[in-house]
């Protein structure tokens, strides 16, 4: 399904968990669900440090959605990125967990599509500049989500997520339930 640019809502505080996941259930259900609902309700949040991928699943789960959480770890960068392809492919959204350089904090975003030949991966993301007090910028036009990643980028982001030896790598590949 298309992900309209009406969609793409903008976190506050550190709430990219909750809006990753509206953001799935929106993606593979249809649902109009709403992020600032799920901020309110999610289970799982760390004061405001964010959201435990606990939380994130369990979201997901009370919504219709069948989750897989791989373990990427041992995976070398161009087995991940088939990965991601393949389950992209067959009509999942996928939530990672990573860092922006800059940032330096653990950030959710979720991956909404992708073009092989072109090498860009279409990304949903929370945070990625405020267009206005509700929705984010949107710099990828009538494409899923905001904004593209390239392979490298993408890698980058998600190399860097992680806490401690935990959630290294971490994704949860969302499906329609059948």
């Amino acid at each position: 399904r298309d992900y309209p640019s009406e969609e793409n809502y903008a976190q506050y505080g550190t709430t990219c968990g909750p809006f990753s996941a509206a953001g799935t259930v929106r993606a593979l259900t249809e649902n109009e669900v709403d992020s600032w609902v799920y901020s309110d309700e999610m289970k799982g949040q760390i004061g405001k440090a964010g959201t435990h991928p606990l939380g994130v699943k369990g979201k997901l789960i009370a919504n219709d959605v069948s989750i897989e959480v791989p373990g990427l770890q041992s995976y070398t960068n161009e087995e991940r990125i088939e990965f991601l392809q393949e389950r992209l492919s067959s009509g999942s959204a996928i939530i990672l967990l990573g860092e922006y350089e800059d940032i330096h904090y653990q950030h959710y975003l979720t991956i909404l599509g992708f073009n092989k030949e072109k090498d860009e991966f279409y990304i949903y993301d929370s945070l990625y500049y405020k267009f206005n007090r509700t929705h984010t910028y949107d710099s990828n036009g009538e494409l899923p989500g905001n904004k593209n990643f390239t392979s490298d980028e993408l890698l980058d982001f998600w190399g860097r997520g992680g806490v401690l030896g935990f959630y290294e790598w971490f994704a949860i590949v969302g499906s329609e339930k059948e």
